[in-house]
């Protein structure tokens, strides 16, 4: 009996041990705790890992893959479709109607800019484009409609001024973004295998 537990505690320590090089900070650690004491509880756990087997080399990284280059998820039109379709559905759901047209097309041109510039930043972040596409609803929640309403022409040109002036990563959609990923509101994946 004590000898299965000896052994138990040993595969959780060394469970700990290689996945640490990969955790990025104390939250990381906090969020894999279960991972980590799963073995003292389960019989025959099995190690996720041969501890005789090399590591396997980082693969070739690939040369069309240029972070200085951005090509964006979806082409501008269908994108502008969409945005188009969740502000008019949210403006009937609020029964508010459109003041002028010239008004409702700047604020989905600034909005088409906003989301491309944020889109870009988490695609250099090293989150997966696949969950970026499939997750834009979310994402376009969080930053254009933060209280369920649609934010005014006047707010977006002022996150458009932040991105310019302070960078994406300083304007406030994209804080809400990583905001909504660190509490797990918003699950993206990345391709370089960090949690966040």
């Amino acid at each position: 009996m004590m000898k299965k537990m000896a052994l138990k505690i040993v595969k959780t320590i060394l469970i700990i041990v290689v996945f640490k090089p990969v955790l990025s900070s104390f939250q990381d650690f906090i969020y894999l705790i279960p991972l980590f004491l799963t073995p003292l509880f389960m019989e025959g756990f099995p190690l996720p890992f041969d501890l005789n087997l090399p590591a396997e080399p980082d693969p070739a990284p690939d040369p069309a893959a240029d972070p200085d280059v951005y090509h964006p998820l979806i082409n501008d039109n269908d994108r502008r479709t969409e945005l188009e379709n969740q502000l008019r559905t949210n403006w009937l759901v609020r029964d508010v109607t459109t003041a002028n047209n010239d008004t409702f097309d700047r604020l989905i041109s600034t909005q088409v800019e906003i989301e491309k510039a944020v889109e870009r930043t988490l695609l250099n972040e090293h989150y997966s484009a696949q969950s970026i596409l499939e997750k834009r609803t979310s994402i376009r929640g969080l930053m254009f409609y933060p209280t369920g309403r649609a934010l005014s022409l006047r707010t977006c040109n002022t996150y458009l001024a932040e991105i310019r002036d302070l960078g994406t990563q300083g304007s406030a959609p994209y804080r809400r973004i990583m905001q909504a990923i660190q509490s797990s509101h918003l699950l993206l994946d990345r391709t370089d295998g960090r949690l966040f």
